[in-house]
């Protein structure tokens, strides 16, 4: 007998919200994509994420511990690494990816590196810059005595050299919190005790300062958190470079500062035919007074769109011609609620790859405040997520990543964006699990109970492979839980017992899988978990099912 009062429903998954439900969220809003990430090949579609390959333990090194600084340049994974060899010291290292050996980096000595930092809790993020043959390293655990930053030398390929000192000419005051290259320059960013905060620049491709002048000032004593390049297009027509100086205190003192043009570039005239004077320093200072800031440098990472950073708020863009944009994902439109509640903010870690973006950070809204990641992307403008291998830190490697995991001391592991013939699905030794959890389906009106007998899944599903389906009411509650099956392989004639295995070969298509439930769901407010072991293959992209309308209404406490 057919049903009656009835519609057909379709959830089509769109990416992760802050939101209960799609009505105060977005069409296809998710409470949960946790390892899946989008599928190539068509809109709302999603395959399991690859799981991460481990790279490197640093054998050679004495009892490695925490990596506090990474990035990769030609395939090399240079950082800083605790270690035993200097007990109480963090040590630079260099790692060939592709050949997966370690370059000897010379002239690491005792009192050439900095002390290690604690692995929890708030903390000034060292920070990496390469300008001409130097990869510089600012770091916290530097003395500021003798010794005020670091520096890879890779003048010689393949042979780095490490060397710690200052700036000659006009020295640093005080240890930089950290360092970009800009023009050619290397800046560093430092904090005074008493006084302003400031910006010092090095003449071109080297370690001197020569002018006095060479400082940047911004008219308070607010901290400087972060430094990082933006292109900048010009009201003329075009891009030129500039440098971003992000500012903020704990008291809530935000702002951001961009800087362009360099002091090479300084307008002269000539006066009395033959003194010179300075019309203009050539350098621009340029307050953004945008009200907001980065306190986590490793979040910031530069894409096609611009610059994109985590700020107090959430995830922000600051476009090629200077605009910040408001939190990405704010009122339930993705994931933002969590990053107003971030214990240690100044831990969180990001990369791109110029297609998504990685974040990495504890999230206080989940049961036991775990370190989880998510991924931004940056096309469709859709999160995933929480993925089960966060990182304390992350660097981008072509369209892949390089990351030291969270919870793993002295280890690098390679993490791929997308899946590929050799991608497995065992990760540190366990199986992979996923789920996609929605958010309650849109609301059909009215104020009675609901029913849902057929309901179909649209999915590709190997051979064999099994999927959990759960429904939920409003209250959260559990309304029944079933069990899908993908076909085997074909069996062999005289091989089994009849009735009790496929006799047909299998058949991994992508369409409905029928959901049998084992009674009717009755619900006012309903949504759907889906969850199993990770495969290669494996891909759903919406939940048809038939809602019939009731004609009553229920008491609920």
């Amino acid at each position: 007998m057919s049903l009656r009062n009835t519609q057909p429903r379709l959830f089509s998954p769109k990416g992760v919200g802050d939101a209960f439900d799609e009505d105060h969220g977005f069409p296809g809003t998710c409470l949960q994509l946790k390892n899946l990430i989008r599928d190539t090949r068509q809109e709302d579609s999603w395959v399991c994420r690859p799981a991460a390959v481990r790279l490197t333990q640093f054998q050679g090194f004495t009892t490695p511990g925490q990596i506090s600084a990474l990035t990769v340049i030609n395939g090399i994974a240079y950082g800083m690494l605790a270690t035993g060899r200097n007990a109480g010291k963090d040590e630079p290292f260099a790692f060939n990816i592709a050949g997966g050996v370690f370059l000897t980096v010379s002239n690491v000595l005792a009192d050439n590196v900095p002390f290690t930092q604690p692995t929890t809790g708030n903390w000034t993020p060292p920070t990496m810059a390469l300008v001409g043959a130097r990869l510089f390293v600012t770091h916290p655990g530097f003395a500021g005595t003798a010794n005020f930053f670091g520096w890879f030398d890779l003048s010689s390929l393949g042979a780095p050299a490490w060397n710690a000192g200052n700036t000659t000419g006009t020295p640093l005051p005080f240890v930089p919190v950290a360092v970009a290259q800009y023009m050619d320059r290397a800046w560093f960013a430092v904090n005074l005790v008493s006084g302003y905060s400031a910006c010092y620049f090095t003449d071109t491709g080297t370690l001197n300062l020569t002018s006095a002048t060479q400082i940047l000032t911004f008219g308070d004593n607010t901290p400087i958190s972060a430094l990082h390049g933006l292109p900048f297009k010009n009201q003329l027509g075009g891009l030129i470079q500039s440098l971003i100086v992000f500012k903020g205190s704990p008291n809530g003192v935000y702002n951001m500062y961009q800087i362009t043009g360099d002091s090479s570039q300084a307008t002269q005239a000539v006066v009395a035919g033959s003194t010179t004077i300075t019309l203009s320093s050539g350098l621009s200072v340029n307050a953004l007074n945008c009200a907001t800031t980065c306190l986590a440098p490793n979040s910031i990472v530069a894409t096609p769109k611009g610059l994109f950073f985590v700020a107090p708020d959430g995830l922000r863009l600051m476009d090629w011609e200077g605009n910040v944009s408001p939190p990405i994902g704010g009122m339930g439109k993705g994931v933002n609620a969590v990053f107003y509640q971030i214990v240690s903010p100044s831990r969180i870690c990001a990369a791109t790859n110029s297609n998504l973006i990685r974040i990495s950070f504890d999230d206080i809204l989940d049961a036991g405040i775990p370190t989880e990641e998510y991924w931004f992307d940056l096309e469709r403008g859709t999160w995933s997520g929480a993925h089960t291998f966060p990182a304390d830190l992350i660097a981008s490697y072509g369209d892949s990543f390089v990351l030291a995991p969270h919870g793993m001391p002295g280890q690098l592991w390679q993490s791929d964006s997308h899946q590929t013939a050799a991608s497995g699905f065992v990760e540190a030794g366990a199986q992979m699990v996923y789920s996609l959890d929605t958010a309650f389906v849109q609301d059909p009106g009215g104020i009675n109970e609901c029913s849902v007998i057929e309901t179909s899944v649209i999915a590709g599903m190997p051979s064999a492979t099994k999927i959990m389906v759960t429904a939920y009411d409003e209250q959260g509650s559990p309304l029944d839980s079933a069990e899908y099956t993908a076909a085997g392989a074909a069996s062999i004639w005289g091989s089994f017992v009849w009735g009790q295995a496929n006799w047909a070969a299998a058949s991994n298509y992508f369409g409905p899988r029928r959901i049998d439930w084992h009674r009717p769901l009755v619900y006012r407010r309903l949504r759907f978990s889906i969850t199993g072991d990770c495969a290669s293959g494996l891909r759903f992209a919406g939940i048809w099912f038939r809602e019939e309308r009731l004609g009553y209404s229920q008491m609920r406490p």
